[in-house]
């Protein structure tokens, strides 16, 4: 599978304004679901609900924000495996899980009653990929615990608001399944240049240059259909 460090510089480039782009739309999201939470009363699970939806979407921007600092780390020194890039790895996928675990903690305690089963587990995940940044224990077994748990947390999350949408009528259930399609085109985005999906693309002639420079465009759909479903 090609590496970010063999395209040409001014793709790269353009790749790096497009990520840009998209950490701006995702904090956009959040600022505007952050209204919507202002506007309801304190101490309700509306409110709750908007903060955790919120905060997955900012703390996305972070995940996309350090794996801009790993982009160019690795292009820069044509090596994934350097340490600051294990670093940027590590904080960001430690971001992306405590933005899930935002979503677990809301669903536990206003949605799904299940006794905080999946936050702590997800909590559990959070303290491996501390380990992970600080080099506590070699860095390979806590990525790859983190890069298997990430996408098998999307779809625990996905299969939750389609129990919510099948439990509940009318306007609960569109915006549990407008959560769920956000999710699915933002988990999507998120595995289209991984070495699974992405090599099997690369198989069927899909260019890394096109995957590279579209993937940014897919996590922003992702993340509209999540935020306005929430109108």
């Amino acid at each position: 599978m090609t590496e970010i460090f063999e395209v040409a510089y001014e793709v790269f480039l353009v790749r790096e304004i497009f990520n840009s782009i998209l950490i701006g739309a995702l904090i956009v999201f959040g600022i505007y679901l952050l209204k919507k939470m202002r506007e309801k009363e304190p101490g309700s699970a509306q409110r709750d609900i908007y903060l955790g939806y919120c905060l997955f979407l900012i703390l996305y921007g972070l995940v996309r924000v350090f794996f801009v600092l790993s982009d160019i780390e690795v292009y820069n020194a044509h090596n994934p495996e350097t340490f600051l890039n294990n670093i940027y790895v590590g904080i960001a996928y430690t971001c992306g899980i405590v933005g899930v675990l935002c979503l677990f903690y809301m669903i536990e305690k206003h949605l799904i009653h299940t006794r905080y089963i999946f936050t702590c587990v997800a909590v559990g995940i959070v303290i491996v990929s501390i380990i992970s940044i600080l080099s506590i224990i070699p860095t390979q077994i806590p990525q790859l615990i983190m890069l298997v748990s990430l996408p098998v947390f999307f779809g625990i999350v996905i299969f939750l608001y389609l129990y919510v949408a099948i439990k509940s009528p009318g306007e609960p259930r569109r915006r549990a399944l407008g959560i769920m399609a956000g999710i699915l085109v933002i988990m999507f985005g998120t595995l289209f240049n991984s070495q699974l999906i992405g090599g099997a693309l690369e198989s069927v002639g899909l260019p890394f240059e096109i995957r590279i420079l579209i993937e940014p465009f897919i996590v922003i759909i992702g993340g509209a259909i999540f935020t306005f479903s929430q109108r």
